[in-house]
């Protein structure tokens, strides 16, 4: 997958997990860094929606401990 064409810079790789791989990402319309978790693999419904269930369980949370989540969806 080129980061580019989804419109990030791939900056490094910060983890691999269970479901996938978190990088650190230039976006490129705003020039902001973020993380940015990728699923790989299989995209199965059940773990579409184990996904879908992190990603608004992470929106709730508040902590300076913790990146906040700007956006979910798919590249």
């Amino acid at each position: 997958m080129s980061f580019q064409a989804a419109g990030f810079e791939r900056l490094a790789l910060l983890g691999r997990g269970g479901m996938g791989e978190v990088f650190r990402v230039r976006e490129l319309a705003t020039g902001r860094v973020l993380a940015l978790k990728l699923v790989t693999g299989n995209l199965a419904p059940e773990r579409a929606e184990r996904f879908r269930r992190e990603g608004e369980l992470t929106a709730r949370l508040d902590h300076p401990g913790i990146v906040a989540l700007l956006d979910q969806g798919e590249l």
